[in-house]
């Protein structure tokens, strides 16, 4: 197993992994867009050199923030997600790093707060296509 910097080659299987896992999806273009822009980090974890989840950040200038990580269906449950966000967490740009969930996430809730995040707000109707409301979660760096 190994995390690293994602690519170019990556935005294919990146987009496969989206797919099984999102409700909406996004373009190839953002993603390209993102890879090449240094305001966003995006890292990979690769299981047998085939990557199974990646995650993606935004760096606003004082906080860093989520904005969308996943594992593919065959590898969930079995710690790479926990071991993807350690990572992140271990080389965070900024002193606080925040994300959005949908309410109805549990199992994604619970790994959050295992890793130290802490509930800080909710965004109401934040998931447009089930008008979902966003609980809002931050961790300090230690």
């Amino acid at each position: 197993m190994e995390i690293k910097e994602l690519s170019r080659d990556d935005i294919i299987r990146i987009m496969e992994i989206e797919e099984e896992s999102f409700l909406t999806n996004w373009f190839k273009k953002i993603y390209e867009k993102m890879l090449i822009n240094t305001r966003y980090a995006g890292y990979g974890i690769y299981v047998d050199e085939r990557l199974e989840g990646f995650i993606f950040t935004i760096d606003t200038f004082d906080a860093e923030e989520i904005i969308k990580i996943a594992i593919s269906k065959k590898k969930r449950r079995q710690g790479l997600a926990f071991k993807l966000l350690s990572y992140l967490i271990e080389h965070q740009k900024r002193d606080q790093l925040f994300l959005e969930v949908r309410e109805s996430n549990i199992g994604a809730i619970n790994l959050y707060l295992k890793i130290g995040f802490e509930k800080v707000g909710i965004r109401k109707n934040y998931y447009q296509d089930k008008k979902e409301n966003a609980i809002v979660m931050k961790k300090e760096k230690l």
